[in-house]
């Protein structure tokens, strides 16, 4: 193990008792507390940037898109505030506690409530969208996880056993499926298969099309911690203390890794490293492939999943204090219950099928290098040669070959790899390429060419 894996970094003390699933963007941590407070946190040095009180605990992860940290809080309230200052923007009043994180997708944020209620509201003014109950009559089913965007269905679970597949523009159901448990770990979804665990103790794979179920995997525990995917293995914990690798196509366990108590936060994977902490606050490093521990660090009371962004692992625990824990190297987390933004998220966050680059993807990595260097696309302020770092991870992910299958086309490496070395010429001073193309010109550019492989495939 080297010097620095498993040292604390910094620390940051809250006011409440437990502190949330924090969320990275830009140069800051946001997280939430126990005592209703939401904290701006500078990544580098642990210090506070800003804080915002709400009327009530803030029990889930924040999100942020377009300059907006949103925040649901036990007030019942759901808040918008600026990112860099933390002043208000707006505010709506839910039916219900919210106790899950939201999720936006092309400017619509998703959210579920113990009210019974999934709300689509727009990011930029607050407006709902349109809201749907989950149950019938009188009897409300709260919604009991985060909800999970890809394409254009809304994947979420409640609390009577039922996964449920909705239209993101209207909320019409397309399907549900039904447990013997409720369903309040994050569903995930890779190449178009929705995995999510139930308190029966399953975890379940269907078809995110139709719903018709593939396979299940009977753990040692309930299931509460969210799957997720990594180098098509799947990565679930149980309330039995046992971390378990599934071969995501077949269900067929690979590994399984027992910790010293029950595990009801979500694992992650950076690097060749799976992380995961147990409910007596023991941070976990296991060899993704092997299954065996490379090291563990006890840190506290009971801590929340792990976020791993540029080696440090971010994690908030049952003590008032918000973690950074060197990991090692330079890695961040890749898994799909990151990268699809459910459940926190990090600068290479997406809100889309992963299974493409869209020329809105591209343009959202590049609107936010240029925020880091404190520039919008159209203008300049300084640090002109200042070169974009492009997510190489997500662009990476396009290079493979066409397969065709039922539900999806992916694209070529060679039309991708010339549009990525285009767009990785850019410079961070210019709104333009170093062809000379402007950023949207370089993303519609993009688009064509995947037009011109669909019309060549037909």
């Amino acid at each position: 193990m080297e010097d620095t894996q498993g040292s604390i970094a910094w620390r940051f003390t809250s006011e409440g008792e437990s502190v949330s699933l924090p969320t990275i963007a830009g140069e800051s941590v946001y997280v939430g507390d126990s005592a209703g407070y939401l904290y701006a946190i500078g990544i580098q040095s642990g210090t506070e940037e800003w804080r915002f009180e709400t009327g009530g605990p803030i029990n889930s992860a924040p999100v942020v898109a377009d300059g907006l940290v949103c925040v649901g809080s036990n007030d019942r309230t759901l808040y918008a505030l600026d990112q860099k200052t933390g002043e208000t923007q707006w505010t709506v009043g839910i039916i219900g506690d919210i106790n899950n994180s939201p999720t936006v997708s092309d400017g619509v944020l998703y959210l579920g409530t113990e009210g019974g209620h999934l709300y689509a509201i727009d990011v930029t003014d607050g407006e709902e969208v349109w809201r749907v109950s989950v149950g019938s009559g009188f009897s409300q089913n709260p919604v009991s996880s985060a909800p999970t965007i890809v394409g254009d269905v809304v994947y979420f679970g409640d609390s009577s056993g039922s996964l449920h597949a909705v239209n993101k523009e209207t909320g019409d159901e397309y399907w549900r499926l039904r447990t013997n448990g409720a369903i309040r770990s994050t569903p995930t979804v890779v190449d178009g298969v929705v995995y999510f665990g139930s308190t029966d103790g399953t975890l379940y794979a269907a078809d995110a099309t139709s719903g018709e179920h593939l396979w299940e995997f009977r753990t040692d525990g309930r299931i509460t911690s969210s799957p997720t995917i990594a180098d098509e293995t799947i990565y679930v914990g149980s309330h039995g203390g046992t971390l378990y690798a599934l071969d995501a196509e077949t269900g067929e366990k690979q590994w399984r890794h027992r910790v010293s108590d029950r595990i009801e936060a979500s694992p992650t994977v950076a690097g060749d490293t799976v992380y995961i902490g147990n409910s007596k606050g023991r941070l976990y490093a296991v060899n993704a492939t092997e299954g065996t521990r490379d090291w563990h660090l006890d840190i506290s009371e009971q801590i929340t999943s792990p976020l791993i962004s540029g080696g440090v692992a971010y994690l908030g625990s049952g003590a008032r204090t918000l973690y950074a824990i060197e990991v090692g190297e330079n890695d961040s987390s890749r898994d799909s219950r990151v990268l699809l933004g459910s459940m926190g998220h990090h600068d290479q966050h997406v809100d889309s099928d992963e299974t493409t680059i869209t020329d809105e993807q591209v343009r959202a990595d590049i609107k936010r290098e240029l925020e880091k260097a404190d520039m919008e696309i159209g203008g300049t302020e300084e640090a002109s040669t200042r070169k974009l770092k492009i997510n190489t991870e997500i662009l990476d992910d396009a290079k493979r070959e066409i397969t065709e299958t039922a539900n999806e086309k992916r694209t070529t490496s060679s039309s991708v790899d010339d549009a990525v070395s285009q767009l990785q010429n850019m410079q961070g001073g210019e709104s333009e390429t170093a062809s000379g193309d402007s950023v949207d010109a370089q993303a519609d550019a993009l688009r064509e060419l995947k037009d011109q492989q669909q019309e060549s495939d037909e």
